[in-house]
C-alpha cells in the first residue's frame, strides 16, 4: 500500500493508527427480519438485569457438524524455537451436533451429543430430565406430576430396538437411544393451554427440585402397585 501511494510505511502506519483502521481484520453481522426482534432482545436482556425471584435463567446455543477428525500424519509436537505442526489433510469420520446450555446463576454447562442437527434433536435436548441436577429420575418426576393431575407421555419409551417386534436384534447395543428413552418426558402442551396451567406445571417441577430427596425417600417406600405409572407413546408389541 505505501508503494502504491508514494509513501513511506511509517506514514501508512500513521494513517492507520490516527483513524483507528485495521484493514487486515473483518467482523461478521446480521439483521433481523424478525419485526418484535427489539421487544424480545429486551425481554432476555431484562432476565439477566432484572431476573424474577427463584427464577432459572439458561442460555442455550448449538454447535453443529463438528468434524471428528484424524490428520494422515502424526502430529509433531511443539519444541524450543517451533510451533507445534500437522498434516493440512486428514481423515473425516463424520460429524456430531452438540447441543448445550449455560446455568447462569453457577456457571454449570449441560451439554449432550447428537449424531444429526434437527428440530427433533433440539427438542430431545431440552426435554431430557437429568438426575443429578434434579435430584428425581424422569420416572418418578412422572410419579409427582401424576398425584398432582397432570398428564404426561414418555415418548419413544421403550425405544424400538427394545420391543418384541424386534427381538431377533435385541442384541443391539444403543447406549445413546436407552439413556435417552430413560429421560425424555412430555409435558401437557395444546393451544387451549392456559398461563395458570403452565404456572402449575412449572411449580409442582420446582417443588420437586427443592424437595426431591423426600420425593425419593417417599416413592420408595410407596407400594409398586400403588404408585403412578408413566405412559409410553409408544406401545409394547405382544
Amino acid at each position: 500500500m505505501a508503494q502504491a501511494c508514494g509513501l513511506s510505511h511509517t506514514s501508512v502506519r500513521r494513517i492507520w493508527r490516527a483513524f483507528a483502521l485495521a484493514p487486515h481484520r473483518s467482523e461478521t453481522f446480521k439483521l433481523s427480519k424478525d419485526p418484535l426482534f427489539i421487544e424480545k432482545v429486551r425481554d432476555i436482556v431484562g432476565l439477566y438485569l432484572n431476573p424474577p425471584t427463584k427464577a432459572l435463567v439458561l442460555c442455550v446455543d448449538e454447535k453443529a457438524q463438528i468434524q471428528a477428525l484424524d490428520r494422515s500424519q502424526p502430529v509433531l509436537p511443539m519444541r524450543p524455537g517451533q510451533t507445534e505442526r500437522r498434516s493440512h489433510d486428514y481423515t473425516r469420520h463424520g460429524t456430531l451436533s452438540l447441543f448445550a446450555a449455560l446455568d447462569v446463576a453457577t456457571g454449570k454447562v449441560i451439554g449432550k451429543c447428537f449424531l444429526r442437527h434437527r428440530g427433533s434433536e433440539f427438542l430431545k435436548f431440552l426435554r431430557a430430565v437429568d438426575a443429578d441436577e434434579l435430584g428425581i429420575d424422569r420416572n418418578q418426576l412422572v410419579a409427582v406430576l401424576a398425584t398432582e393431575g397432570i398428564d404426561t407421555r414418555n415418548y419413544f419409551d421403550p425405544p424400538v430396538h427394545r420391543q418384541q417386534a424386534y427381538r431377533a436384534e435385541a442384541h443391539v447395543d444403543l447406549p445413546t437411544t436407552d439413556a435417552l428413552s430413560r429421560s425424555v418426558v412430555s409435558l401437557p402442551l395444546y393451544p387451549d393451554l392456559i398461563d395458570d396451567d403452565i404456572d402449575s406445571v412449572v411449580e409442582v417441577i420446582r417443588l420437586s427440585h427443592e424437595h426431591a430427596g423426600e420425593l425419593v425417600a417417599a416413592l420408595s417406600e410407596a407400594p409398586q402397585a400403588t404408585r403412578p405409572q408413566p405412559r409410553s407413546a409408544v406401545p409394547r408389541v405382544s
